[in-house]
C-alpha cells in the first residue's frame, strides 16, 4: 500500500506520520469538492481523512481558517465517498477483496456490512473470492453480518481447520474486549471434534493448550463444548512433551530452595549470598527469558541463570521452648509468612516480583491468577518449612492441627473470651488423604463460625448449623477501616504509573540521569524541570498539579515522602495496611482517600489473600486454580505420585495457619482498639 492513511486511534504514536497525506486529500477536496475515489482503496482512504477530522486530529502547522475549511469539506468527502461505495457492483467488490492491502481488511469489511454487500454476491462467489485472496477468517467474525449472509461458508471454513479454535478462545483471553462472533449453525458437536482435532495438531499454541487444560469462566459449555477427561489427560501428555523438548543443560532457570535449621548457619549463607551479588528471582527469570529469545535467533549462545531462595527453621530456638503457646508464637513470629503489617507473603505480586518481559508473555484468560516460577518456588519453601516444624513438633508428640486447634479453642477461649466450637481433628493414624479431607472441611467450619462471630460477636451452634458455609471474600473485618487499595479512578492508576513502573518514560532522561523509576531518580539526583526531556516535561506537569511533586529551591522533590512509600507498597503489592500503620503513615492514607487517590476496605483477609487462597482451594474465582479441596469434595482423588497426598496435605495446613495468624491478627487488633 503506497502509504495510504489510516486512522487507528487518538493515542496511536503514528498519527503524525500520516498528517501530510492527510493534507494532500483534504486539499483536493477544498479546489474542488467533486473529487470522487478511483479505486475502492481510495473511498477507504478518504473515510480515514473523516476520522482524523473527527477525532479533531490536526497538525500544529496548521492555521485555524484552513481547520474550520477542512471541517466544512468533511460532509463532502462523506458523501463523495458513501456514493462511490454504494454503486459498486458485486464484480467490483470482490475484485477489489482480492487486492486488498491488509491494513484496510477492517474498514472492507465494514463496508461490506454498512452497503449490504451481501444482497448483491452470492454465497457461492463470496466463498470463492474470499478463499482465493486468503485474507484471515477472523475479519469476518468482527460483526454478525457474515455470520447471518453467508452462514454456510463460514461454518465450513472455520471447521476445515483445527487451529480456528483459537479463534474462540482469543474472545476468553486476557484483556480482550472486542468479542468474535461465530455462526449459530455450528453445532456443540461441530465444536468438540474441532476441539478433538486440535488437541492433536502438530501446530496447536501451547498457550491455546494451557487454557483448555482448565475450564473457561463465562464459556458456554451448552453451546461451545466441554473438555472431556480423556482430552484432558491428552492436553496434559502434549503439555509434558513440550516442556521436556525445551529443556535443556545449558538455558533456562534453576531454582534453588534451602531451608536451614541452625541460625549461624542460615545467616552466613544470606550474607555470603549478598556479598556474591546473587540474582534475585525476577532478575533470573527476566535475563533466563531475554536470553532464550536472543539464542533463539543465533545471535548467542544459550545461557543457565539461577537464584536461591533461604529459609530458617531454628531448632534450637523450638527445642528450648516448644509448648503450644511458644509454637504458636513461633510460627506467628518467626515463620516469616508474613510481612510486619501481617500481609502474606505467599499470593503471587506481579508487580514485584515479575519483570515487563514475563507479565507480557504467554496467553492467558481474563480470570487467570497470574504467577511466575518464584511464586512457585515461595510455595515450596512454605510446605518444606511446614515439614521441618512438623519433624521437631512431633518429637513432643504435637502436631500441627493440635496448634490450630488449641488457638482457636484454648487461647482465643483465654483471652478474647470467645467460644470457638471444636473442630474434628483427623486422627494421626489415618490415611493422609482421608486427614486432608477432613482438613478442608475444617477450614470451611472456621469460615461458618468466623461470619457468625463477626456479625454476633459470639458463636452461637444453632446459628452455625443453619448458616451456609461463607465464600472468603464474605468474611468481613471487625475494624471499620483495616486495608488501603488504589482507587479506580484514572488520576490514581496514572500517577502510580508515573512514578513506580519501569515501563514508565520518565525513569531515563539521558545515561547519567536515570534510575529504576522515577521515585528512584528524583531521590538519587538533585533533577531540575529544564533537566527532563520535552516529551516527558507534561507528564511531570500533571504530577505537579496533583500535588505529587513540588519545585524546592528549584529542585524537584516529592511533597510528601510518607505517601509515596505508602503508594509503593500499594503498587508492589495491591495493598497496605492501615490498622498496622504508624500514626504518620495513618494521616497520610486518610489525606490520600480525600484526594480519592486510595479507597479503604474492611475485611479480614485483603484482596490478594483471598485470590491466594481461592486459587489454592477452589476453581470458583480462576480457571487456572489448584483448586485442591475441590479434589477432596467427594472422597480422595487418585494420585500414580503418591508424594502428592503429602503435598496436599502440608497445602491444607497451610491455609488453616493463614486462618490462625489473619484471625488473631484480627482479634487482637480489635479487642485493644
Amino acid at each position: 500500500m503506497k502509504d495510504r492513511v489510516k486512522y487507528y486511534s487518538t493515542n496511536d504514536l503514528g498519527v503524525s506520520y500520516y498528517l501530510p497525506k492527510v493534507k494532500e486529500i483534504l486539499d483536493d477536496f477544498i479546489e474542488d469538492p467533486n473529487t470522487t475515489p478511483s479505486c475502492v482503496e481510495d473511498a477507504i482512504e478518504f473515510q480515514n481523512v473523516v476520522k482524523f477530522i473527527n477525532a479533531n486530529i490536526f497538525s500544529i502547522e496548521w492555521e485555524s481558517e484552513y481547520i474550520e475549511k477542512v471541517k466544512k469539506t468533511r460532509g463532502i468527502i462523506q458523501k463523495s465517498t458513501a456514493k462511490y461505495l454504494g454503486m459498486l457492483s458485486g464484480e467490483e467488490i470482490l475484485t477489489s477483496m482480492d487486492s486488498l492491502e491488509h491494513t484496510y481488511y477492517d474498514d472492507f469489511f465494514e463496508n461490506f456490512k454498512q452497503f449490504k454487500y451481501g444482497d448483491k454476491i452470492s454465497e457461492i462467489d463470496f466463498k470463492q473470492s474470499f478463499l482465493s485472496s486468503n485474507i484471515p477468517v477472523r475479519y469476518l467474525l468482527k460483526t454478525s453480518y457474515f455470520a447471518n449472509a453467508y452462514s454456510i461458508f463460514l461454518r465450513d471454513c472455520l471447521l476445515s481447520d483445527s487451529l480456528h479454535i483459537e479463534l474462540l478462545l482469543w474472545n476468553y483471553t486476557e484483556g480482550n474486549s472486542d468479542k468474535l462472533i461465530f455462526p449459530e449453525n455450528i453445532t456443540k458437536e461441530d465444536w468438540s471434534e474441532l476441539v478433538d482435532s486440535y488437541i492433536e495438531n502438530a501446530d496447536s499454541s501451547i498457550n491455546y493448550l494451557g487454557m483448555l487444560e482448565n475450564p473457561i469462566k463465562n464459556l458456554d459449555a451448552t453451546r461451545y463444548f466441554n473438555i472431556s477427561p480423556k482430552q484432558k489427560l491428552r492436553i496434559k501428555e502434549r503439555l509434558k512433551k513440550f516442556s521436556k523438548s525445551i529443556a535443556t543443560e545449558n538455558s533456562g532457570v534453576v531454582a534453588n530452595m534451602i531451608v536451614y535449621t541452625i541460625r549461624k548457619q542460615y545467616e552466613d549463607e544470606l550474607l555470603e549470598g549478598k556479598l556474591n551479588n546473587e540474582m534475585s528471582p525476577k532478575e533470573a527469570i527476566e535475563r533466563s527469558i531475554l536470553n532464550n529469545m536472543i539464542a533463539s535467533t543465533g545471535a548467542s549462545p544459550s545461557e543457565r541463570f539461577s537464584y536461591t531462595l533461604r529459609g530458617l527453621i531454628d531448632s534450637e530456638q523450638i527445642t528450648e521452648a516448644h509448648t503450644f503457646l511458644d509454637i504458636f508464637k513461633y510460627i506467628r513470629d518467626e515463620y516469616d509468612f508474613f510481612s510486619s503489617k501481617v500481609i502474606s507473603k505467599l499470593p503471587s505480586y506481579p508487580n514485584d516480583e515479575m519483570g515487563a518481559v514475563l507479565k507480557s508473555l504467554g496467553i492467558k484468560t481474563n480470570n487467570s491468577y497470574l504467577y511466575d516460577m518464584h511464586f512457585q518456588t515461595k510455595q515450596q519453601m512454605a510446605l518444606q518449612k511446614i515439614k521441618v516444624i512438623s519433624k521437631f513438633i512431633g518429637e513432643w508428640h504435637i502436631r500441627i492441627e493440635n496448634i490450630i486447634e488449641w488457638y482457636f479453642v484454648n487461647y482465643c477461649k483465654e483471652k478474647y473470651d470467645i467460644s470457638w466450637i471444636p473442630f474434628d481433628l483427623p486422627h494421626s493414624d489415618e490415611t493422609v488423604g482421608n486427614k486432608t479431607s477432613t482438613l478442608f472441611r475444617i477450614e470451611e467450619n472456621i469460615r461458618t463460625q468466623y461470619v457468625i462471630f463477626s456479625e454476633e460477636r459470639m458463636i452461637d451452634r444453632n446459628l452455625v448449623n443453619e448458616t451456609p458455609t461463607p465464600s472468603i471474600e464474605q468474611l468481613s473485618s471487625l475494624l471499620e477501616k483495616k486495608y488501603a487499595y488504589l482507587s479506580k479512578k484514572e488520576t490514581a492508576k496514572n500517577i502510580l504509573y508515573l512514578l513506580f513502573s519501569d515501563q514508565s518514560s520518565m525513569c531515563y532522561i539521558d545515561k547519567s540521569l536515570k534510575g529504576e523509576d522515577l521515585t528512584v531518580l528524583i531521590n538519587s539526583y538533585d533533577i531540575r524541570i529544564c533537566d527532563f526531556n520535552e516529551y516527558q516535561k507534561g507528564a511531570l506537569q500533571y504530577l505537579i498539579d496533583n500535588g505529587i511533586i513540588e519545585e524546592n529551591n528549584e529542585f524537584l522533590r516529592f511533597t510528601d515522602i510518607t505517601k509515596i512509600e505508602l503508594l509503593r507498597d500499594i503498587y508492589l503489592f495491591g495493598v497496605t495496611s492501615f490498622i498496622h500503620a504508624s500514626s504518620k503513615e495513618k494521616t497520610a492514607l486518610d489525606e490520600l482517600e480525600k484526594d480519592n487517590i486510595i479507597i479503604f476496605d474492611k475485611s479480614l483477609f485483603t484482596k490478594q489473600e483471598s485470590d491466594y487462597l481461592n486459587f489454592i482451594l477452589n476453581n470458583k474465582v480462576f480457571d487456572n486454580s489448584l483448586a485442591i479441596r475441590n479434589k477432596y469434595q467427594h472422597g480422595v482423588p487418585y494420585y500414580e505420585n503418591i508424594e502428592q497426598y503429602e503435598t496436599d496435605n502440608v497445602s491444607a495446613l497451610l491455609v488453616l495457619v493463614h486462618y490462625m495468624i489473619k484471625i488473631d491478627d484480627e482479634l487482637d487488633m480489635f479487642y485493644r482498639k
